[in-house]
């Protein structure tokens, strides 16, 4: 959710993301590879997930599921700041089907 005076994430022109979006990106990334409670594999998919959130497309849906299913086994105290990091860069859709 985009509340009065949050900078945008995107370009309104050409959807490119803002630097300070993709430094979330590459925060939310490098913090799931240290996620312990993940093989390396789940850990790639994560990553992949985390891309395809902040994007409306066919792959939201199973991005969500992924994200949400890994967070459950990475556990809740351990996955708390990247799930707040990944919440600020997700699409409204994504949210909605992560929290809902």
């Amino acid at each position: 959710m985009v509340r009065r005076g949050d900078p945008p994430a995107y370009y309104h022109n050409c959807g490119a993301a803002f630097p300070w979006t993709i430094a979330k990106l590459e925060t939310a990334k490098e913090y799931a590879a240290e996620l312990q409670g993940l093989d390396e594999t789940e850990k790639g998919r994560l990553a992949s997930a985390i891309d395809d959130l902040t994007i409306d497309g066919p792959r939201t849906e199973l991005a969500a599921h992924r994200f949400k299913n890994l967070m459950g086994k990475a556990g809740q105290a351990v996955g708390t700041g990247l799930y707040k990091i990944v919440l600020d860069v997700a699409t409204e859709a994504a949210k909605k089907a992560i929290m809902g």
